[in-house]
Order: structure tokens, then C-alpha cells, then sequence
């Protein structure tokens, strides 16, 4: 089919045990980081005060980055959100990728409940002068951004050029979300750290079960690849 690349191509076969490196690294430093937000380590005060000093400099030299920032902390990242779920979701139904709809809907249920879950146990206030009411570790924003990128490049994964400008543009616009939850006073910067973690912690698992999904047809002559 036109556009589609070829079956079996290398450059598409997932390396399960690299994802699951990194599923592990990032399990190993979101407990590490939890464990010294609750404690209230010194590390973490200074590297929260240090982030929320720079971005209040940020804000004070520049209209255009303040109405920025308030754009994509509030309306703007949900949209954002909800237009990448809708993209990946829609692409995979349109491929008839019924299995890896359903690891990519199970992923974002997983992050959610996590999220929900960390959130309870680790109960940090937000930072002074948020407009909501609740605990802020780890961000959900972010959280949800990282699962959405990390899946959406997976499954669009080429390893051509454009895939890469792809994947570096994704992950300056979940950069952007984390840091507008920061200028905007509705999260520490360890709160966003941690919800990159746990984005990561659980798309990094589901990648190789979705990797080139949107390439990959079946044919009427030979089963579906697995």
C-alpha cells in the first residue's frame, strides 16, 4: 500500500528489553524522588524554590510568556491532551488495530489510577497561590503528556527524518505543559519531574506492543503479524 513500509522491516521491531531498562530506571527514580518529597528533603525544597524563582523572573520581563503560560496550564494543555489521545486512538482505529487500541486505552487507565493512587498517599500541598484545591505529586499534566507522546511516536515510529523532528517536537510541547504547571504556580517542579517519571514508567512497557502499528496491514493472502 502507498506510504506503508515494508513488512518485516528491522527498523521496527521493538527491543522489549530496552523498554523495560527504562521502564525500570524510571520506577527506581520516581520511588527515589517520592520518598524524598515526603520526607521534605532539603534537595527538594532547594531545586522547587530555585525553579519557582526562575520562573517568576520569566513571567515579571514578559506579557506574551505570562498570557502563555495561562493559557497552556489551564485550557491549553487539556486540549492538547485531548486532541493526542483522540489522535492516537482514531489512527489505530482506522489501521483496524484493535489490540493495540486496547494497550493504549489500558495505559492511559493504568497512568490515571497511579496518578490517583501517588497522589493520596503522598498528599503534598500545592504551591502557594494555586488556584485549585488538592495535592499536587506527581503532575498529571505531565503524566498524561509523557503517555501520550511516548505511544503516539511509537506508533508512528519510522526512524526516518520526520519521525525524529516528530519525536523532537513532541517532547519540547510536553516540556512546555510541565513547565507552564511551574510558571503558573499550580505545581511544584518536583511535582512535574514525578509525573514525567510515571508517564514514562507506564507507556515505556506498552511502546513495543504498539511500535509501527500505524504501517502495519494485514493482508488478505498471510495472517496479521503478530
Amino acid at each position: 500500500m502507498t506510504g506503508a513500509l515494508r513488512r518485516g522491516d528491522r527498523s521496527l521491531r521493538p527491543d522489549r528489553a530496552a523498554h523495560l531498562a527504562i521502564a525500570a530506571v524510571a520506577l527506581g527514580l520516581l520511588v527515589t524522588l517520592t520518598v524524598l518529597v515526603v520526607r521534605g528533603a532539603a534537595v527538594v525544597t532547594a531545586f522547587d524554590d530555585g525553579a519557582a524563582a526562575a520562573a517568576g523572573a520569566l513571567l515579571d520581563s514578559s506579557g506574551g510568556a505570562r498570557a502563555a503560560t495561562a493559557w497552556l496550564a489551564g485550557k491549553g494543555s487539556s486540549l492538547l491532551l485531548g486532541a493526542g489521545v483522540l489522535a492516537l486512538v482514531l489512527l489505530l482505529v482506522a489501521r483496524r488495530r484493535a489490540r493495540e487500541t486496547l494497550w493504549v486505552l489500558a495505559a492511559i487507565v493504568a497512568q490515571y489510577v497511579a496518578e490517583a493512587v501517588l497522589t493520596g498517599l503522598v498528599a503534598r500541598p500545592l504551591p502557594p497561590g494555586a488556584a485549585e484545591i488538592g495535592y499536587g505529586f506527581p503532575s498529571g499534566h505531565t503524566a498524561s503528556a509523557t503517555v501520550v507522546l511516548v505511544l503516539l511516536v511509537a506508533v508512528l515510529r519510522t526512524g526516518r527524518a520526520p519521525w525524529w523532528l516528530l519525536v523532537v517536537a513532541g517532547v519540547l510541547l510536553v516540556a512546555a505543559v510541565g513547565a507552564s504547571r511551574v510558571l503558573a504556580s499550580a505545581h511544584h517542579a518536583t511535582d512535574v519531574l514525578g509525573g514525567a517519571l510515571l508517564g514514562l514508567l507506564v507507556a515505556a512497557p506498552v511502546a513495543p506492543l504498539v511500535t509501527g502499528a500505524a504501517y502495519r496491514w494485514p493482508r488478505h493472502d498471510q495472517p496479521e503479524e503478530p
